[in-house]
């Protein structure tokens, strides 16, 4: 990862990642299938992704700078929380695009059905909010559908 990139860059850096990481998990790939969104072209043309606890794995160490600088930014950007852990940790993750087609948010959905009571199904990174009329049902969707418009066909 570039650690003097754009904030719309280091999160588009992290979409790669994520999407990397989703070619890579069977159990995220599972989930894909049983929802029957798992055709190459849709996970292409919507760039979903998957998070999972490795990111911090492939930064530079965190006792030295780089790694702190990077790390700190990443907290700062929401990716990851204080805590160190990555905010999305066992999401799907969707990445939201401003009018530019720059990565400006991402909405993510746990996948597993044993979380601990209270644990939030539907995130958005810390700062954002969901989208005003949209009840987290329909964000998915709504997200799909507005990629699918803007790469020129529907969903």
């Amino acid at each position: 990862m570039q650690q003097h990139a754009a904030d719309g860059e280091q999160l588009a850096q992290v979409v790669g990642y994520y999407a990397r990481v989703l070619t890579e998990s069977p159990e995220a790939l599972e989930h894909l299938q049983r929802r029957r969104i798992a055709h190459p072209e849709t996970l292409t043309t919507f760039q979903l992704d998957y998070a999972n606890p490795t990111l911090g794995l492939r930064l530079p160490d965190k006792r030295r700078t780089a790694g702190a600088d990077l790390r700190g930014r990443l907290t700062t950007l929401g990716v990851f929380r204080a805590s160190g852990h990555e905010h999305l940790t066992g999401s799907l993750v969707v990445p939201v695009f401003d009018q530019h087609e720059k990565v400006s948010e991402f909405y993510g959905r746990k996948i597993r059905d044993d979380l601990r009571p209270g644990t939030p199904l539907h995130l958005y990174l810390p700062g954002s909010a969901p989208w005003p009329g949209y009840g987290d049902a329909d964000i998915l969707s709504t997200a799909l559908s507005a990629r699918g418009d803007a790469a020129g066909g529907g969903v």
